[in-house]
């Protein structure tokens, strides 16, 4: 039932098969050879539109960015799409065959759609997705509910909040102090990552700077002077919302208490803690 045999694809796979060492020197051009016989594959297009003449230096450049189909389109939709939302529309997204639908075929319309209206501005698909209803849902668990099994997770009715990549999280404390940091960003392992925060100095080095975005905040008359217009501000500027309720009543003592020093030690806690450092 699929558009394409296995021997179609296998013939396009050819294309992109990797270099190999040539023996008069340097590389030569790659071959796929078939499981079981050891033939070569010879690389030929997947047929999209078999009456539109084919650029004979730049068949496969043609083929791509051909506006008789929209496979490319949906391919870089899709992979975009997941990227910022954490779930593939078309699940896994090398695999667009007939019998693998995407969970939201309309949704992946919409997207090709805009991804083709702009002419591939990847920029302007960008906006469209973290601008979209989408984007902004709810990441609370479900209810006594695994997120593997959680339909409302499945089909995009809420959202899966996932760690920061370790580049988004070290941009993520230099937005936040308002500086460059020399530190390199945190190890992938989630024990060693943790560690990380807590005694490398990223953090702690960034509210150590002169007239950071946090200092801003205690300096009395210079931003806000009362401790719960300075709470209400760091909040906004570390986990871009206001404290709840039971937030402000555990932190405004220590904030009267110990001033900028409070503050500042409020600022380390709040990055170094799991909210921080996910995307929600």
């Amino acid at each position: 039932m699929d558009r394409w045999q296995q021997r179609e694809h296998l013939a396009f796979s050819a294309y992109f098969a990797d270099a190999r060492p040539n023996p008069e020197g340097g590389m030569m051009a790659g071959k796929l050879f078939l499981p079981g016989t050891g033939k070569a594959v010879q690389p030929a297009l997947l047929q999209l539109n078999p009456a539109a003449p084919l650029a004979p230096d730049d068949e496969l450049a043609w083929s791509i960015l051909d506006g008789g189909h929209d496979q490319f389109g949906r391919n870089v939709a899709n992979r975009f799409f997941g990227i910022l939302v954490g779930k593939h529309l078309v699940d896994a997204p090398d695999d667009h065959r007939l019998s693998n639908p995407a969970i939201h075929g309309a949704l992946l319309d919409a997207l090709v759609r805009e991804f083709g209206r702009t002419d591939g501005d990847l920029r302007k698909l960008i906006r469209t997705i973290v601008t979209s209803r989408v984007y902004a849902l709810a990441s609370q668990p479900g209810e006594g509910r695994a997120l593997a099994t959680d339909p409302a997770a499945r089909y995009l009715a809420r959202r899966e909040a996932r760690p920061l990549t370790p580049t988004q999280f070290k941009r993520a404390v230099e937005s936040v102090v308002g500086d460059e940091l020399p530190h390199e960003p945190p190890p992938e392992s989630p024990l060693a990552r943790q560690l990380y925060v807590l005694n490398s100095g990223l953090i702690q080095g960034g509210l150590a700077k002169p007239g950071n975005s946090v200092a801003a905040i205690a300096a009395i008359g210079d931003f806000v002077s009362e401790p719960a217009d300075q709470l209400r501000e760091l909040f906004r500027l570390v986990l871009s919302r206001d404290p709840r309720p039971s937030e402000a009543e555990a932190f405004l003592p220590t904030l009267q208490k110990q001033g900028a020093t409070g503050l500042g030690d409020l600022a380390f806690a709040l990055m170094a803690g799991r909210e921080f450092g996910s995307l929600r």
